[in-house]
C-alpha cells in the first residue's frame, strides 16, 4: 500500500480482500485510502518489531475511508492508525480497528 502512495492527492482504491504488509506511511498531503468497506477490506500489519503501528500519518487532508485496520505487532501494542505532527484535516469514517 505504501508505494502506491506517489504525490499529494492520490486515491488509493483498495478492493475488497485482506491486505497484509509492513506499516503503511501517508506523508504527501490529501491523499485517500478507500476500502470496499470495512467488512470486506482489511489491512493488517505483519511486523515483528513490539508495538509496530498500521498506518502512521505526518501529512494533511489525509482521508481514510471503509477499512478494517489491524496492528499485529509481536507485543500486542501496536496502533491501527498513528498521527505524527499535525495532520490537520486528517479524517477517517467507516474505519475499524479489529
Amino acid at each position: 500500500v505504501s508505494s502506491c502512495v506517489s504525490g499529494r492527492g492520490d486515491t488509493i482504491l483498495m478492493l475488497p480482500g485482506d491486505y497484509e504488509g509492513s506499516t503503511v506511511t501517508i506523508d504527501k498531503d490529501s491523499v485517500t485510502l478507500l476500502g470496499s468497506g470495512a467488512a470486506q477490506t482489511t489491512y493488517t500489519e505483519e511486523g515483528a518489531a513490539a508495538g509496530a503501528d498500521a498506518i502512521i500519518v505526518t501529512a494533511d487532508g489525509v482521508t481514510l475511508v471503509g477499512l478494517s485496520i489491524q496492528s499485529d505487532s509481536a507485543d500486542g501494542n501496536g496502533a491501527g492508525v498513528v498521527a505524527s505532527g499535525t495532520c490537520d484535516g486528517l479524517s477517517w469514517r467507516m474505519v475499524v480497528r479489529t
